[in-house]
């Protein structure tokens, strides 16, 4: 498995801090490791963060990655 590379001490600072969140909360090592790049791939590519909330962002964003899809909810109404 192929390790991810950080450019700056800011990416390596999100990938530590997000991995050690998703393990406490029992993810297997795979996901996190999705999880990482999806958070870290979220900071490459924003332009700007409000003040104080790069990490949290991108936390929300790993997340997500995690977070299983709801089943599109279908209304058919039954003419009768």
């Amino acid at each position: 498995m192929s390790t991810l590379t950080y450019r700056n001490s800011q990416e390596a600072f999100i990938g530590k801090h997000i991995t050690s969140l998703l393990e406490q909360d029992g993810h297997e090592e795979l996901d996190i490791k999705r999880a990482v790049e999806r958070g870290i791939d979220h900071y490459r590519t924003s332009a700007g963060f409000a003040r104080g909330k790069v990490f949290d962002e991108c936390l929300v964003r790993a997340k997500l990655m995690l977070s299983p899809k709801k089943p599109k909810r279908t209304s058919k109404s039954k003419a009768k």
